[in-house]
């Protein structure tokens, strides 16, 4: 079933809000393919989560150990995403300056291992700025998700 999902900056995307239990999300997206506990390494100071996959759509959430929705990934990797998601009428994976226009919303852009994050939108984008093996990719997160990485990220320079 395609669905469109508008980025609405640390609350959510269309039907799916951050803080949302996993049987309400799962009431817009049906069961998740997989649905297993991650414990990050202590070196990423971010707690352990659980990850939803849905492969057929290339959506992948992640939970807290409350269940409760704290992050979102849309990926367009091996086939099209299925659906739109935008911002502010920019689509994300059909709009050739997504990117750019992204940009244009967030005035201080920081990158960190390669990805690029848009504090103010509460985004991390893969392979926008550059080719990526993982295809094009846009992250949400919840407010203070990488605060304590912000010490690390660095500003993003962009060439204009």
């Amino acid at each position: 079933m395609e669905q469109h999902f508008e980025i609405a900056p640390y609350e959510g995307a269309g039907p799916i809000k951050f803080r949302a239990s996993r049987q309400d999300v799962e009431g817009v997206l049906g069961p998740p393919e997989s649905f297993y506990r991650t414990d990050y390494p202590p070196r990423m100071g971010l707690s352990p989560i659980y990850e939803a996959r849905y492969d057929s759509s290339n959506v992948n959430l992640a939970y807290d150990l409350d269940h409760k929705l704290n992050y979102i990934c849309f990926n367009q990797h091996r086939t099209p995403f299925q659906g739109t998601v935008s911002f502010r009428g920019i689509n994300i994976f059909e709009d050739n300056n997504a990117f750019l226009r992204l940009l244009e919303h967030d005035a201080n852009p920081f990158e960190w291992v390669g990805f690029i994050f848009l504090m103010e939108l509460g985004m991390r984008l893969e392979g926008f700025h550059s080719s990526s093996d993982s295809g094009l990719i846009v992250s949400l997160f919840e407010r203070g998700r990488y605060d304590l990485k912000l010490q690390k990220l660095t500003p993003y320079q962009t060439n204009g």
